[in-house]
């Protein structure tokens, strides 16, 4: 596994050093704390001070785990927001296009000169367009992988060899 993908590695990180300051402390029959704070002298028989350091440590690494988790959460969802934001907007300018668009096919479909092939064709590329910005709209997982199978060609042309035509 990589490390740069896994979610918890300052945690682990925590583990392995407060297990590997109590195995040397422990080894060692090292006391930081009596050290430091002669006040827990009396506790010395109970080994709290190793164990209290130790679990200090894990604390922190994890602790680090959880600012990192929030902040690339915080960030992911502001990330969203704006991509449907942005989704808004271009839906907004490109229905605004298409209802214009179908307006233009009407007056072509009312002139007798204008060739139906091509009015299909248009009415065929405004549904398409229609669909891929639904498809969009519809995405769960935001991702660039994601958005290009939304709206593939391969994709909507094997859709459309399945649904029957509508005229």
């Amino acid at each position: 596994m990589i490390m740069n993908d896994f979610r918890f590695k300052w945690s682990l990180l925590g583990v392995a050093v407060g297990f590997l300051f109590f195995g040397s402390a422990a080894l060692r029959d090292f006391d930081i704390f009596e050290s430091i704070l002669p006040y827990l002298a009396n506790l010395d028989h109970l080994e709290f001070d190793e164990f209290l350091l130790s679990l200090g440590l894990i604390a922190a690494f994890v602790l680090i785990d959880f600012v990192l988790i929030i902040r690339d959460h915080s960030m992911n969802q502001q990330r969203l927001d704006i991509y449907r934001a942005t989704l808004d907007s271009t839906h907004h300018i490109i229905n605004n296009f298409l209802n214009q668009a179908q307006l233009m096919e009407l007056v072509a479909a009312n002139d007798p000169n204008f060739d139906m092939e091509t009015i299909e064709l248009y009415r065929t590329t405004i549904n398409e367009a229609m669909e891929k910005l639904e498809a969009l709209d519809q995405l769960k997982q935001i991702d660039p992988d994601s958005i290009r199978k939304a709206v593939s060609p391969d994709l909507f042309l094997k859709a459309n060899s399945q649904a029957p035509m509508n005229c």
